[in-house]
């Protein structure tokens, strides 16, 4: 089991897409890399392709970061380090606005197999849902042509600790990680209107493994 911190991340209204994911690249990349304890650091890149679903769109997300540690304990330190004060200084540089999920996961799935295509998956909760929340195999009927996923149990979740970049509002429900094995596969699957209906979000990713 690992914990990881991911960070639902919105750019700032006034750079463009190019800009944030530069700059997010290199070098808030590095600077986050040397958060001590780090197990697996991956940039989640957000692609406004036919994978990316209506809803995924609506939220205004941009990117995921996810950062793993063997535990809730080694998470504590790195986030407690001076190596995060100097990423929260550069962050406002380039986020506009950030919610904070903590989660629990199996096993940590590499991102080199270039030949995959990556989704992730939210279900967003919405105040006014009266609805019951889908299971993990629910949704998964959605997505026939996965290849395999990997499910994350929500922990808690909050504005960024410690950091001058406003909290989104947006809070979550579920979030799973899913590849295909093309962009086809996806796009097949994201299209679909019971998506929306069912208020889960799909997001065609570019993933970077810096740590």
């Amino acid at each position: 089991m690992f914990v990881s911190n991911v960070s639902l991340e919105r750019r700032r209204a006034d750079i463009s897409l190019d800009e944030f994911r530069h700059h997010w690249l290199d070098p808030h990349g590095p600077m986050t890399s040397k958060l001590p304890g780090t197990r697996f650091y991956v940039q989640n890149h957000v692609l406004f392709t036919q994978g990316t679903n209506s809803l995924a769109r609506k939220l205004g997300i941009d990117g995921f970061a996810q950062l793993a540690y063997d535990n809730y304990e080694s998470r504590k330190l790195a986030y407690d380090s001076p190596e995060l004060k100097a990423c929260n200084l550069d962050s406002p540089l380039f986020l506009g606005g950030v919610s904070r999920v903590v989660t629990e996961s199996e096993g940590l799935q590499p991102t080199k197999e270039e030949h995959l295509t990556k989704a992730i998956v939210v279900v967003p909760r919405l105040a006014s849902s009266t609805g019951t929340l889908p299971s993990t195999a629910d949704v998964l009927k959605h997505f026939p042509g996965a290849q395999r996923y990997t499910e994350h149990k929500i922990l808690e979740q909050s504005g960024p600790p410690q950091s001058k970049v406003p909290f989104i509002g947006l809070e979550i429900d579920m979030f799973l990680e899913l590849w295909f094995k093309s962009e086809a596969d996806l796009v097949a699957c994201a299209e679909k209107k019971e998506l929306a209906e069912a208020n889960i979000a799909v997001f065609h990713i570019k993933p970077y493994q810096l740590v």
